[in-house]
């Protein structure tokens, strides 16, 4: 299954096949990719859930926030051999990738795409498309919310032509396999909508042509937090891209205050 739900086509998965009887060629790995899950299930490593989150060090949660180089957890990482010894101990069954010459634990990374794409990027995307359909001064249901999106990301892509265009569903802000809103959606996709969404955020504390979002029901009292949270969270959804493709052009957000 690909990242967004759906399943590879026939024509995917064969394209790249190799037919019987070739010569593979000599290769090098050299490094391990993908995300906390996989590397639990499948290298028994530690789960990002557990107390002490990390398979590269002993650290627990209350440990992770300081990301300075005399940081608590840097104190506490373990060596490839101290990770098969605790594999021994605990009687974990150690995967036989490691059989390969020089492979070692810290060979396994969780990439960007991983980390940011398909992590919190998601997140924070769909909740802020979700508060914006629930504001009913600004939405009369939640069909027309959506519709009101759909037609300023249009407008919005034809003055940035360089992103791709993605008409978005109610399933995709709101699966409804998930108790909260979290976007289904490629990694391109997501990124993609990062500019359009920060200018919600700056709509939705009041920075831009409309006054601030008053939430309702149980968020009412949270009010307050989110309209603070969600324009850091976007800004910096916004500079982690900036970094990255080296287009400040592109994530601007059109009429908010500097």
């Amino acid at each position: 299954m690909k990242h967004n739900g759906r399943a590879f086509s026939r024509q995917e998965l064969n394209k790249k096949r190799l037919r019987p009887g070739t010569k593979l060629q000599v290769a090098c790995l050299v490094q391990v990719r993908g995300d906390s899950e996989w590397y639990a299930a499948g290298f028994r490593c530690r789960s990002q859930s557990s107390r002490q989150c990390c398979y590269l060090c002993d650290a627990t949660l209350d440990d992770c926030y300081d990301m300075r180089e005399t940081g608590p957890h840097r104190r506490t990482c373990k060596s490839h051999i101290q990770f098969l010894a605790e594999c021994c101990r605990d009687m974990r069954q150690v995967s036989t990738l490691f059989r390969l010459p020089g492979l070692k634990l810290w060979h396994f990374t969780v990439d960007g795409m991983h980390t940011y794409d398909l992590g919190p990027l998601l997140d924070i995307l769909a909740s802020v498309l979700y508060v914006e359909q629930t504001w009913r001064p600004v939405c009369l249901n939640m069909a027309v919310g959506l519709q009101t999106i759909n037609a300023e990301l249009q407008t919005y892509g034809r003055a940035v032509p360089e992103l791709t265009q993605t008409h978005l569903t109610q399933s995709m802000i709101t699966p409804q396999d998930s108790k909260y809103p979290i976007l289904i959606a490629t990694a391109a996709q997501a990124r993609h909508l990062v500019g359009y969404v920060r200018q919600l955020a700056y709509r939705q504390v009041g920075y831009v042509d409309r006054p601030p979002i008053v939430l309702r029901g149980a968020m009412t009292a949270h009010a307050a937090q989110y309209r603070r949270l969600v324009v850091q969270l976007c800004d910096a959804l916004s500079a982690c891209l900036i970094r990255s493709t080296r287009s400040h052009l592109m994530w601007r957000p059109v009429g908010a205050r500097s």
